[in-house]
């Protein structure tokens, strides 16, 4: 129990490394450089034989090949030896090791934090990272081995004899010497040796949990002509490499995923055979703020191989041919799928039907206004547990934590399942939480994607501005070029796929962008230079606020925090909305003297920029921008369509709060609008002169007030936050205010979890002019 062996020559006293291990090798200039063992001296060759990226070197001498790099460094994290050399060689940064965690074998790598304590680092089948504390590892190991709870590398069944108790194996991205991923299998001779071992190993962690989990079943070529004279042909598969980045985007796992070319299919499915939903954006975002208003952090979990776990029907038989090249199945053999495979058409749908079931099962019930929300009741007289589900990945929390447990126990007994505690990165944002005396808080970020994009557009080493205007140049006024967008493919390809980046930041946690992306998504059918730049000009601006997200706050909002206004009796647990308007021009309210009469205005630009925004807990729920279909002939109607807006958006969230019984619809959610006349309309509904144009028909918000679902307050503009939705700000300071209350860097954030920018002493004076008291 826990010894270990090493081998060394008879007749060389130099320690021997194994083929396929990474090791340095010393040239005659005393320059040192990274290989991998091809063969080992022997009796008849006393002489390593070492590949160094393409090259094969031969008769290596064994006095220059090293385990760890025998350069000098100044970094005091460079040994990576255990502590000063001690402790078993295997026992280093980035070694593979098998640890238990949890009753269940997980693999990953021994790396170190940035506080040089030792930990352990794996992931779920998403890349999600995983880091558990390894610190007392120098004191334990001894232990850890005998009692077989950390096994050194990654045998394929350390749990037992069928690998029955081991999740996924992880095959780390840290060793790769090129990030070009190989196109399919019969790509792999032509990499390193370093590259070709990773990558078939990847290929194995994949073939190995397909056939652990009985996804299909082996016949000969006599079996597949008997199907194939039922009309049943074989559907080819081929597999997909991907490099899967860590929370700041950095290589951390390569993955191989056996996909069915499911376009090749010869059955036709009707849309409702195929739809399988998953959780919207502010679905998770109104989870989230449910949790912070409890106190409690939520927790996530990853179901293993998901789509391998619904059963094929017998109606939908399918076999499909191994991937080319695959190194495992003999020649001449197809797969009889008995579970659905990732590609095939009706995978999504039979996983969300089973899913679904099991939560069912287990006495949950769905929103009817979001089918990927859950509520349960499991265990008398404790609080519910609250579950929202996207494909495989699901986050949960309840306030008792015998609930929890007993979801994670049930769950557990239906499928395998991954649960990873506190959720710290899910759905490609990074949740951050900060708890203490005063509250917990929750910032949520996506700082590793934005670092993707600035470096896939040329952009990581730009200089940041302030805003994502730029000064003096509106984007309704870029010029156009004129030219079709068949003649400019280079860019249109670049404009769309930046136009992409952003939306997909803009959706979940950078509000402080959507009317700069709204104004230059308009142009994405045929952009010109003009309007790359000013895209570019966002990314600029997202370089200096990388880590700005969203929060949430427990007991506290945040709008209560900087502005005062208004006071929720709850602690801004409750939905409050805001909506604003910009009628007509960006530059209507602000005239230049200076500025020729006779500037040409287009019928866009002329048309209004409605904004509304949802807060909850104290931080964004929901936020949206829009452009008028119709132009407004008055502030009014412009604002009156805003405020439709957010009723719109109130009412559905007013659903899904009924389904959760939540006490957001014990009474009326008050809207705010610093449109005097606006407000005035929908509280008298009286129609005046300057409003009988109006189409009654089309503006639904006083029917809702007349219900009691909501109430029409006024606020002053100086500090309505959906302000921050209409238009291109030409005010840098008070853009900076009413972005910190939308956004903030983790780093304003106080150990109580309290957002305390600078700019909050100067939205007090701003207050006290406007006659709000300020808290």
């Amino acid at each position: 129990g826990g010894m270990q062996l090493s081998l060394y020559s008879r007749k060389y006293r130099h320690k021997l490394h194994a083929p396929g291990t990474a090791v340095y090798v010393t040239s005659p200039d005393d320059s040192n450089s990274l290989g991998t063992v091809m063969s080992v001296p022997t009796t008849s060759s006393p002489w390593y034989t070492v590949q160094i990226g393409d090259h094969i070197i031969d008769k290596v001498d064994p006095a220059t090949v090293w385990e760890d790099d025998p350069t000098p460094s100044q970094d005091t994290h460079t040994d990576t030896s255990i502590i000063d050399g001690t402790g078993p060689s295997w026992l280093r940064e980035h070694t593979e090791l098998t640890l238990l965690v949890d009753s269940s074998f997980r693999q990953g790598t021994l790396e170190r934090d940035r506080d040089g304590d030792w930990t352990f680092q794996s992931c779920d089948s998403d890349s999600n990272p995983i880091t558990i504390s390894l610190a007392d590892i120098m004191y334990t190991y001894r232990e850890r081995l005998i009692e077989g709870s950390l096994v050194p590398g990654w045998p394929l069944n350390p749990g037992g004899s069928d690998g029955s108790d081991i999740y996924g194996r992880f095959v780390s991205a840290a060793q790769l010497t090129h990030q070009q991923t190989p196109q399919d299998l019969r790509q792999l001779h032509k990499l390193c040796e370093t590259d070709r071992r990773i990558w078939t190993d990847s290929y194995g962690e994949e073939h190995h949990g397909l056939t652990g989990m009985e996804t299909f079943e082996t016949i000969d070529e006599a079996t597949y002509q008997r199907y194939k004279s039922k009309g049943i042909v074989a559907i080819p598969t081929m597999v997909v490499f991907t490099i899967k980045p860590d929370e700041h985007g950095r290589p951390y796992r390569v993955k191989s995923r056996i996909v069915v070319l499911g376009n090749l299919e010869k059955r036709s499915w009707e849309a409702e055979d195929l739809y399988a939903p998953v959780i919207t954006g502010t679905g998770s975002r109104l989870l989230t703020s449910i949790a912070v208003s409890h106190g409690r952090r939520e927790k996530s979990g990853d179901c293993k191989n998901a789509f391998c776990h619904s059963k094929l029907p017998e109606s939908e038989t399918v076999i499909c041919r191994p991937p080319p090249g695959c190194p495992i199945s003999k020649p001449g053999t197809y797969w009889l799928l008995k579970k659905t495979l990732y590609g095939l058409q009706r995978s999504l749908r039979h996983w969300y039907d089973t899913f679904t079931g099991y939560l069912k099962e287990m006495g949950f019930k769905a929103s009817l206004n979001d089918p990927c929300i859950f509520i349960g009741h499991p265990i008398k007289d404790q609080p519910p547990i609250y579950i929202g589900t996207y494909v495989d990945d699901f986050k949960y929390h309840s306030v008792s934590d015998d609930v929890e447990k007993w979801f994670e126990d049930e769950l557990s007994k239906r499928v395998k399942v991954d649960f990873m505690g506190p959720v710290s990165y899910f759905l490609g944002c990074r949740y951050q939480w900060f708890e203490d005396e005063h509250g917990l808080s929750c910032h949520i970020s996506q700082p590793g994607f934005t670092e993707q994009v600035l470096d896939k557009f040329g952009m990581t080493d730009c200089t940041s501005v302030s805003t994502p205007y730029r000064s003096g140049l509106k984007i309704d006024r870029i010029p156009i070029d004129g030219k079709d967008k068949t003649e400019k493919p280079e860019l249109l390809q670049e404009y769309q796929s930046l136009m992409g980046a952003l939306t997909w930041l803009t959706i979940n946690t950078r509000p402080d962008i959507t009317v700069a992306h709204k104004l230059l998504s308009q142009f994405q059918a045929n952009p010109s230079p003009g309007h790359l730049e000013g895209a570019k000009h966002v990314l600029r601006y997202l370089k200096g606020t990388i880590n700005h997200g969203i929060f949430y706050r427990q007991n506290e909002g945040c709008m209560e925090a900087h502005v005062g206004w208004p006071k929720a009796s709850d602690g801004g647990a409750t939905l409050t909305p805001y909506t604003d308007s910009n009628w007509g021009p960006q530059d209507a309210s602000d005239p230049k003297p200076e500025e020729e009469e006779t500037r040409t205005v287009t019928t866009d630009e002329v048309k209004s920029i409605q904004g509304a925004l949802i807060v909850r807990s104290g931080g964004p729920l929901w936020w949206s921008c829009e452009r008028e279909k119709r132009t407004s002939r008055s502030s009014s109607e412009a604002e009156i369509k805003s405020l439709d807006m957010g009723d719109r958006q109130i009412q559905y969230l007013r659903h899904i709060c009924t389904d959760l019984n939540l006490p957001d619809v014990t009474a009326p959610t008050p809207i705010y609008n610093d449109n005097k006349g606006c407000v005035d309309w929908a509280k008298t509904g009286a129609i005046t002169k300057k409003l009988r144009y109006l189409n009654i028909k089309e503006i639904a918000v006083r029917d809702s007030r007349q219900e009691g679902t909501i109430t029409i307050e006024h606020i002053d503009g100086k500090v309505n936050p959906a302000d921050l939705f209409t238009k291109e700000m030409g005010d840098v300071q008070h853009f900076l205010w009413l972005r910190e209350l939308v956004v903030c860097d983790p780093s304003t954030m106080g150990g109580d979890g309290n957002v305390r920018p600078k700019a909050r002493l100067a939205a007090k004076s701003v207050l006290w002019k406007a006659g709000i008291p300020v808290m």
